[in-house]
């Protein structure tokens, strides 16, 4: 399942502390949530992490955020 795929990405991307494959991998859980409360509570996590760096997945996150 590409959840379980997301959750073993997060873990690595913590584990070496690379924030930018953090939010990535927290977006696409957000984006395979089933539940819209909990998609929305991974998805902001992602968008802080995006909005930190700088970096234009930020616009992509608050997108999706929209559609929540």
């Amino acid at each position: 399942m590409a959840g379980a795929d997301f959750e073993q990405a997060l873990v690595a991307a913590q584990k070496v502390g690379y924030p930018e494959f953090v939010g990535m991998a927290q977006f696409g859980l957000a984006q395979g949530q089933g539940k819209q409360d909990v998609a929305r509570r991974i998805a902001d996590q992602s968008l802080k992490i995006f909005a930190g760096l700088g970096h234009g997945y930020e616009m992509r996150v608050a997108l999706f955020m929209q559609t929540l």
